[in-house]
Parts: C-alpha cells; structure tokens; sequence
C-alpha cells in the first residue's frame, strides 16, 4: 500500500515531478520510488496525434501530453513522445512502422492484392499504415490494391512452361509525388526502381501497379511480401490461389522463391522423354534452374532444345553453360555434355554431346538428358 507521498505543488502540475517520492510498504521495508516513474507504469493509455507539422519542444504537459503519447504526421512522419517537461518536450522520431498484412483473393477468377493493417483493415487518414519505400518512410491513409482480371497471358505466367502449375508472386510498394503509395504485384523479385519492370502486361518482368498514370523511371519501389498463385492457359487464363499457410504468403521482405516446377518444350524428338524433374527459382538476384529426364526419348533429329521458364538477363558477352550426363543412342554417356543458354536465345537450351558442339543420333530410341549441374544466370 502507499503510505505516504512527499513533495509539493501538487495542485499546479498536470504529471508528477520526477523528483517526487513515493513509500511504498511491501510488509517488510518503506521503498522509496520516484512518483514520476510510478505513474509513467499507471498513466491511461497513450493517446494518437495526427497533424501536419511535426511536434516541437512546446507540444508539451502544458497542451495535455503525456509521455508516451504518438504524434503521427499526415506526411507519414512519427514521433513517441520522451518527455514532455514544459517548453523541453522531447518526441523521438520513430524509424518505421511495418506491422501489416498482404491480402490475396480471387473472385470471378480474377485476382485482387492489397494490403492491410495487422488486424487485416485497410488503412485510414486516422489510422494510416506506415512503410519505408527506399529511403524515406511514407503513410498509406486509405484502401489500396490492384486487381487483374482473367482472360490475360499476365507475366506470361500462362506460356506451356508454367500454365496451370502455381507461381510465387513478390507484392512492392512504390512511390511517386502525385499518385502517392501505389501497389503492385510481379514473378521477379529484384525491382527497385520503376524502370526495373517492364511495361508490357504478357512479359516475364511486368509487374501488375495499381496507378502508373504518373510513374517514373526513378520511382522507387520495395518488396513487402510474396504470394503463390496459379494463372490457367490460354484463352481462359483464370486466376486461382491455394488455401494459403506460412510457407506460400510471406508478409515481410523476401527475396527468394520456392522451388517451383515447370513443364519444358522440347525438340528433336518423335517422342519426348518423361518422368521429368524440371524445376527453379529466383533468388536476389539470380535465376536457378535444374533439368533431367528418367524415361528417354525418341530422336528424330541431330539437335535437342528444351524451353526453360524465364529468359536469361542480356549481358555483354554472356553465353552461360552447364555440364550433363545424357543418354544418346541408347547409351549413357562416359563423358559430359553440355547446355548452353543466353539472352540471345530467349527460353531456349540447347544441348550437345561433348564440350563443343557434338551432334546426337538421329532415329534412336534412347536420347534424354540424365542430369545435370544446377543452372544460375543473372535474369
């Protein structure tokens, strides 16, 4: 209990000097606690400001703050207050905020993303969701989300390599003066800046923005999340999500994919080579990608290509490569082949049966990649 309180002016003073005392009787000893720091644990919650201008030294006990209220500006700018001792009030800028979530859902096979704040509401002008978009912090204060209908090759996530067969999406923020906090949706994981994507709405590097009325090549953007979707074949191209855990939406920076299957295209053959295990991902930066098959198949040609699902970064002088084992003509190979691939390429592998440009049989029954050192381009 509390025996006494020692100090004066009590009258005139909205909280408690830190210099004032408190006993308190714990049944053994009188404690002696500063009444300051005994009422910062009992005070009322703290309390939310939204203005336009930041706080100063005389937002202070005078005006009704207390230590610990948040003042918010509607240029998304926050401030904790510290102390709020009269004409010293102290308010210390609090860096970020990012307790939010990623909203994904598909309604009449169209998709909408969006974000929101932790307790899954959108945002407000009294409420505002406040994220760091390159250097700056910025407020989100109302709903925002894109939505892409069906009937679109979107990313060209509806080619034969990756249609019907689920994708992971990297959700960013941007930013620029007039359109303020935009959203958008995209398969790479490596943008930011708006010049990074491409515009075109079928291309591998489009990304899916809410408003680019007023877009920038230098607008900055961010990478707040990741989403697994599937978009159907042609001509439907119908948006679909799974029944979504921790692994396939992600709400916070990241910057890799899961391991994702897709279906090659090959040629060369009458009969292609099963029982594939073709599968990638990206991850900062990189595209990785490994192919083989454990069924051959049936040459009809001299050459053999398989379609890979994304299209290697143009680099100068770039012609990347990797070792296989194969089978020609029936037979393993005892020495190691090779698949080339680049840019000027598009999609397209192309393997041969030694270090230069060996040739395969032509109307054999055995012909397949067997396997193969993993592949990573810049994309």
């Amino acid at each position: 209990m509390v025996d006494k309180i020692f100090g004066t002016d009590f009258t005139n003073s909205t909280d408690p000097l830190s210099t004032w005392t408190t006993s308190i009787n714990d049944g053994s000893v009188l404690k002696d606690v500063a009444l300051g720091d005994l009422h910062k644990a009992l005070q009322v919650p703290a309390k939310y400001i939204t203005s336009a201008s930041v706080p100063t030294v005389n937002d202070d006990t005078a005006d009704g703050y207390k230590i610990g209220d948040i003042w918010i500006t509607t240029g998304g700018q926050a401030f904790i207050a510290g102390s709020v001792a009269a004409a010293a009030a102290n308010w210390i800028p609090i860096p970020e905020f990012t307790d939010y979530q990623i909203s994904v859902t598909v309604t009449s096979n169209n998709i909408t993303v969006a974000i929101k704040d932790r307790n899954g509401n959108n945002p407000t002008s009294t409420s505002p969701l406040r994220v760091k978009i390159g250097s700056t912090v910025r407020a989100i204060t109302g709903t925002l989300s894109v939505t892409k209908n069906a009937g679109t090759n979107w990313f060209n996530s509806g080619a034969a390599e990756t249609a019907t067969l689920e994708m992971d999406y990297f959700v960013y923020l941007g930013y620029n003066a007039t359109d303020g906090v935009v959203i958008g949706f995209a398969r790479i994981e490596n943008g930011l800046a708006y010049s990074d994507f491409n515009t075109t709405s079928t291309n591998e590097r489009y990304c899916a923005i809410s408003t680019i009325t007023n877009a920038a090549a230098t607008d900055p953007y961010q990478v707040f999340g990741r989403f697994a979707a599937t978009l159907s074949a042609t001509a439907a191209f119908n948006w679909s999500v799974p029944t979504f855990t921790s692994i396939n939406l992600i709400h916070r920076e990241v910057h890799d994919t899961r391991w994702m299957n897709w279906t090659p295209t090959f040629t060369g053959f009458s009969a292609n080579p099963t029982d594939n295990l073709s599968r990638f991902k990206f991850a900062n930066g990189s595209f990785k990608w490994i192919h083989m098959s454990a069924t051959n198949g049936t040459s009809n040609a001299t050459t053999f290509t398989f379609t890979i699902p994304f299209t290697p970064k143009n680099v100068t002088n770039d012609n990347r490569q990797t070792v296989i084992a194969f089978v020609d003509n029936g037979a393993g190979s005892t020495s190691f082949g090779r698949v080339t691939y680049s840019n000027a390429t598009g999609n397209v592998a192309t393997c041969r049966t030694n270090a230069g440009s060996g040739a395969w049989t032509a109307g054999s029954t055995g012909k397949r990649v067997a396997n193969m050192t993993p592949a990573e381009c810049e994309y």
